[in-house]
Order: structure tokens, then C-alpha cells, then sequence
């Protein structure tokens, strides 16, 4: 559990003024500096499995402008470097594993063929 604690506007003889507002939320983890591939081993990697056992899943990014949140989810021209998101890893890893579940079902019915 942790506590968050943001300006909440509120009239004020029609000018907007920031007034400190607490609320509590529950969260399992934020990250701060890992980089997307740690955060894909911790979020997404869990999240691609419960898919695969049929459970729905959502990877949400929050935070103010600037903070990293399409760098974190993925931008299409860091596709397969370093820095590649955590939704392509994770759409990427989905598919492979679907591969490998039809390859293991397809040798299971019609046995190794040659060049296999």
C-alpha cells in the first residue's frame, strides 16, 4: 500500500488554485529507474502467462506528462533494441509461445517428419 498526494483544483473566487489533496491507493510495486526489460520480467511476463491460461490481463502506465509512460508501453521505432517496450515484449512473447503450443500439438498428432 502506498499514499499518493496531488494537487486537487477547487474554486476560489473564480480563480484555480492547487489545493494538496491525500488519497490512498494499493499497488504491489512502482518503478522508478529499471529499464524495460526488468519491468517486463516482473509485469508482463506474468501477464502474457495468465493470458495464455485464459485470465484476462492490463498493463497500464500512469504518471504526469513526460514521465516515460510510451517509453515504457513501446514506441514502434524501438522495436527489437534495448529499450523496446514492455507491451511489444510482451504481444512478441504471446505469439511465440502460441508457436510453440500448435508445434508441440502438430508433432504430438502427426509425429516427426523429415527435415524436422
Amino acid at each position: 500500500q502506498g499514499k499518493v498526494t496531488h494537487g486537487k483544483p477547487h474554486e476560489d473566487h473564480g480563480t484555480r488554485k492547487a489545493q494538496a489533496a491525500s488519497y490512498d491507493f494499493e499497488f504491489a510495486a512502482a518503478f522508478e529507474k529499471e529499464d524495460n526489460a526488468k519491468i517486463y520480467e516482473v509485469v508482463g511476463s506474468p501477464l502474457v502467462h495468465s493470458a495464455l491460461m485464459g485470465y484476462n490481463g492490463t498493463l497500464l502506465a500512469y504518471g504526469q506528462t513526460g514521465s516515460g509512460k510510451t517509453f515504457t508501453i513501446g514506441e514502434m521505432g524501438r522495436l527489437g533494441s534495448a529499450q523496446e517496450g514492455v507491451a511489444h515484449r510482451m504481444v512478441r512473447a504471446l505469439y511465440e509461445e502460441i508457436h510453440r503450443i500448435q508445434a508441440a500439438h502438430l508433432l504430438e498428432k502427426f509425429g516427426p517428419q523429415d527435415g524436422m
